[in-house]
């Protein structure tokens, strides 16, 4: 008579995780048909503004993703909220120390061209983006990291010893965000250099990446995705991207 009970319980953490994307993916898209420029676009916007718009970023793309990590912490943790929640803050607190890395490159790089919110500089930055994104997919980085991402089960074995159990979910939380970085960063890099017009395609690229983690085809996935986004990448620097894909990857027609 227990058991429905125990199943709900151990779904509970999961829907808590969908529950914050979904959240944070209303925070994105509400400014957005406001008119308002996103927060995570480098300037005109406080420092506190961009660490907010990054954050709620994230949680948005990356929570989707994590769910096998979620799942593999509640098994550990018997169905409850603290081990899986602590290991996606530690996922959440190494995206954030990325961010910090991402947008100190976005300035300094927009010292150097012009990134303004439309303009061919900015299409060509971005389409060199796409192409680095694109190249990125074929290393073997990119595939030990995805692996790893795929089966988290990795880092418990590896991290845990049942002595200090939030410390040691800290510690598999922390390993499976660098993975997750590892894997991701470039993707993440569009976003940057897309600012205010990148709200379409941090929807492509969740939805890539939860492809890619969560189903069987993952890695045919990341290949096929590769191939697109060098294309894609290419066609923007020249200038010929079809309106479709411009609209969802440049945010222009």
């Amino acid at each position: 008579m227990t058991a429905p009970s125990d199943r709900r319980s151990r779904l509970r953490p999961e829907h808590v995780v969908i529950a914050g994307a979904a959240l944070a993916w209303v925070a994105l898209v509400l400014p957005a048909a406001a008119g308002v420029g996103h927060a995570h676009e480098v300037g005109g916007a406080s420092p506190g503004a961009i660490i907010g718009g990054w954050t709620v970023m994230v949680i948005a793309m990356m929570l989707p993703p994590a769910l096998p990590l979620v799942r593999t912490l509640v098994a550990l943790d018997d169905g409850r909220l603290r081990l899986p929640m602590a290991g996606i803050g530690a996922v959440v607190a190494v995206w954030l120390a990325t961010g910090a890395v991402l947008f100190g490159l976005a300035a300094w790089l927009s010292g150097l061209i012009d990134l303004a919110p439309t303009g061919r500089t900015r299409d060509v930055a971005i389409g060199v983006a796409l192409m680095v994104a694109g190249g990125y997919q074929f290393t073997p980085l990119r595939a030990a990291c995805l692996t790893a991402c795929r089966t988290p089960r990795w880092f418990v074995l590896r991290y845990w010893h049942g002595y200090s159990a939030l410390r040691e979910t800290l510690r598999i939380g922390t390993a499976y965000g660098l993975a997750c970085v590892g894997c991701c960063w470039a993707l993440m890099v569009v976003c940057v250099v897309g600012g205010a017009a990148a709200l379409p395609s941090m929807v492509a690229f969740t939805a890539l990446m939860a492809v890619e983690r969560l189903t069987r085809r993952g890695r045919r996935t990341a290949r096929a995705a590769g191939w697109a986004l060098l294309a894609a990448g290419a066609c923007a620097v020249l200038g010929v991207l079809p309106d479709p894909f411009a609209v969802l990857l440049l945010g222009t027609h």
